[in-house]
């Protein structure tokens, strides 16, 4: 055997416990946040971040519930503004009865 033995292997991932390491992680999460905070797609974040899209969605829910209320916030308060804008379309579609 040549890992001593309590040792773990290496089990892919790169390193991810040291200083540098976690704060490029926090600085990727940060990233991942502002550009979805834009709508940018999952897709193309991932493209953008260099991760695949799996790891782009878990960095930013991961990065909401480490951060944050005040990125939560802004995610709120953006989901809601989309949302009153959408209805407030709907409603002046149905009123004049015309489309855009």
């Amino acid at each position: 055997m040549d890992q001593p033995p309590n040792s773990h292997s290496n089990k892919g991932g790169g390193d991810q416990h040291t200083p540098q390491a976690k704060q490029r992680i926090a600085q990727r999460e940060e990233q991942i946040v502002q550009l979805r905070l834009r709508r940018i797609p999952f897709s193309a974040i991932a493209r953008t971040v260099g991760v695949n899209k799996s790891q782009a969605v878990r960095g930013f829910y991961r990065a909401l519930r480490r951060n944050t209320d005040q990125d939560i916030q802004a995610y709120h308060r953006q989901e809601m503004g989309s949302r009153r804008n959408t209805g407030a379309s709907l409603m002046r579609r149905k009123i004049t009865g015309r489309r855009r």
